[in-house]
């Protein structure tokens, strides 16, 4: 099959570079009968995205890092430094976005100037003399008003207050309040809220070794 030239220098790896006597590339492409309408190129692997009603990306990258990408035009509005290590799972809550890592805790960040605002550890209370055991957070669900993130047999709920802020007045303090726990006999697969049909009876689901618990 042949390649148009346009969409071979749309995917070239970073290092490839376009001759000087060929032509700039296209702003859009037209691919099988949809239209392509941007391109943005990271310096580095592509791991994993997600979308926020306000038509923004997130783009998390394998060296930790997190951009956030203008949905109409591509543009890179904000890049977060989170961690050395790509985030398990991301989604938006409003204008954060909910970073889950490998060492226990969520972190909400400020989607237009990529800044960490608030930390929230999904781990139990240490025994007396022993330090809480960590897990990774591998699943996060977006609820009315609170969120939900599962660390192996865990399971937090949190409530995002409303009028909650981020700005320079110190609401980033009252951002996540833990409203209740979920401690599962095994490990949590996977979280799922539920649907607007059934809010009045269960609010989200999680998927345990053979079960489904709707709470």
């Amino acid at each position: 099959m042949k390649i148009a030239p346009a969409v071979k220098r749309a995917f070239a790896p970073p290092e490839v570079k376009r001759s000087t006597n060929e032509p700039p590339p296209r702003p859009s492409v037209s691919l099988g009968g949809t239209e392509v309408m941007f391109h943005t190129r990271f310096n580095g692997k592509l791991l994993d995205v997600s979308h926020s009603p306000a038509g923004l990306l997130a783009a998390a990258l394998a060296d930790g890092s997190v951009a956030f990408v203008d949905g109409s035009d591509g543009r890179v509005v904000a890049v977060a430094e989170v961690q050395e290590d790509p985030p398990n799972a991301m989604a938006f809550y409003s204008q954060w976005l909910l970073h889950c890592g490998d060492d226990s805790f969520v972190r909400m960040i400020e989607s237009k100037t990529g800044k960490v605002v608030h930390a929230h550890s999904v781990t139990a209370r240490a025994e007396a003399g022993k330090r809480p055991r960590c897990h990774a957070v591998d699943h996060v669900a977006v609820l009315d008003g609170m969120f939900v993130a599962a660390a192996g047999c865990l399971v937090h709920a949190c409530c995002v207050p409303s009028g909650a802020d981020s700005g320079a007045d110190g609401g980033a303090e009252t951002l996540c309040e833990l409203e209740h726990v979920v401690c599962a006999a095994s490990p949590v697969h996977a979280v799922c809220a539920a649907p607007a049909s059934q809010a009045a009876r269960w609010a989200y689901s999680i998927a345990l070794k053979g079960a489904v618990r709707l709470l």
